[in-house]
C-alpha cells in the first residue's frame, strides 16, 4: 500500500488497523473483540507531517494489563521520528527522537510532565476493556514524523499472540473544540485492526534495513 500527498491539496483519508482473537485467547462471548489502531494525519511540516496515533481497545472483557502495549511498525523509507508526546521510542537517538526503520513505542507513565502528555495518553500501556470502562480503553500519542512516508506495516509486540491485519483508508477523524462549537478534520487517517492469534510476529516479507542516527540529515529544521 502507498498513500501519496500533494501539500498544495490537503485530503481526508485514514488507514485503520485491527487485532483479532483465536487460538487460546479466543473469547467465545465477545468473538469479534479487537484492538483498532488509528494513525490521523494532523498537519504537514516542511519534511514531513505531525500525527496522532489512537489506540482502542474493543474486546469487552479482556483487558490490556502489565506490562503493556508496545506499538511497532515498519516505515516505507528512510523517515524519522523528531519528537513525541505522550509516549516514546525504545530505541532512541541522538538527533531526532528515533531514527529506527522498525520503531517501538510504548506509553508514558501517569506520572510523567505535563508537557511529555498528549490526550489520552500516560497509562503504562495499561488498558482497561470496553466492557468494564470506555474511557479507559482508550490511548493516543502524537509524534512528528520527518523524511516521510506512512508506515507501511504494523506489528503489535509484546502483547503475545496479537497480529496486526492489513490497513486500511477509512473516513478522517473530526475532533470538536472544548465550547462544540468549532470542527478540526484530520487530513489522513489510516486504520489497523488487531485481533488475537496463536504467534505474534512480523511478516517474513516485511524487509528490515540498518538506520544510523547520526547520519541523519538536518537540512531544513
Amino acid at each position: 500500500m502507498e498513500i501519496r500527498k500533494c501539500k498544495s491539496t490537503l485530503f481526508a483519508s485514514v488507514v485503520c488497523f485491527t487485532i483479532f482473537s483465536y487460538a487460546v485467547a479466543y473469547d467465545p462471548f465477545d468473538p469479534k473483540g479487537s484492538i483498532n489502531i488509528r494513525w490521523d494525519v494532523v498537519s504537514w511540516t516542511s519534511d514531513g507531517y505531525v500525527a496522532a496515533v489512537t489506540i482502542s481497545n474493543n474486546q469487552m472483557y479482556r483487558p490490556v494489563t502489565s506490562p503493556g502495549l508496545t506499538l511497532g511498525w515498519t516505515w516505507a523509507k528512510k523517515e524519522v521520528i523528531w519528537s513525541m508526546a505522550g509516549a516514546q521510542a525504545t530505541d532512541q537517538g541522538n538527533i531526532p527522537h528515533s531514527c529506527s526503520k522498525i520503531p517501538s513505542v510504548v506509553d508514558l507513565p501517569p506520572t510523567v510532565p505535563y508537557n511529555q502528555r498528549f490526550s489520552d495518553c500516560c497509562k503504562g500501556g495499561v488498558l482497561e476493556s470496553l466492557g468494564q470502562d470506555p474511557s479507559a480503553a482508550v490511548s493516543a500519542f502524537q509524534l512528528s514524523v520527518g523524511h516521510s512516508d506512512h508506515p507501511r506495516i504494523f506489528s503489535c509486540l509484546v502483547l503475545a499472540g496479537y497480529t496486526c491485519s492489513a490497513a486500511t483508508i477509512v473516513p478522517p477523524s473530526v475532533s470538536y473544540s472544548a465550547d462544540g462549537l468549532r470542527k478540526t478534520r484530520a487530513m489522513s487517517k489510516f486504520y489497523r485492526s488487531n485481533k488475537m492469534c496463536p504467534k505474534c510476529h512480523i511478516p517474513s516479507f516485511v524487509h528490515i534495513f540498518a538506520c544510523t542516527c547520526n547520519s541523519v540529515s538536518t537540512s531544513g529544521l
